[in-house]
């Protein structure tokens, strides 16, 4: 029996389904990739507005955040900030870690 001829629309329209199969492989992908760095940021991050008032004051205070405001989300959306921009250089502070406890 003789195998069937495809037309020029039958193979346009299997063209047309595989991109959009293809385009929702790639969107599919994108969207895993930004939940789990959301998921990876919600987790190292730390919620400062759960802290007291008094407790924020004295971080501020600490950590001379110039602010003049004394609303709780506020300040804790300075100190957050403040602790996101400090580098960290963690082999040295392991290191030093580790000679403290030597010491000790």
């Amino acid at each position: 029996m003789p195998t069937k001829r495809r037309t020029r629309s039958t193979r346009s329209t299997e063209n047309i389904q595989n991109i959009k199969h293809n385009n929702r492989t790639v969107r599919n992908t994108t969207k895993r990739k930004t939940r789990s760095q959301s998921r990876k940021k919600t987790q190292t991050s730390i919620d400062f507005t759960q802290l007291r008032i008094e407790t924020l004051l004295e971080i501020k205070e600490h950590y001379k955040i110039t602010s003049k405001t004394k609303n709780r989300k506020t300040l804790a959306s300075l100190i957050l900030r403040k602790f996101t921009e400090q580098v960290i250089n963690e082999k040295e502070i392991i290191r030093e870690f580790l000679q403290i406890t030597k010491d000790y």
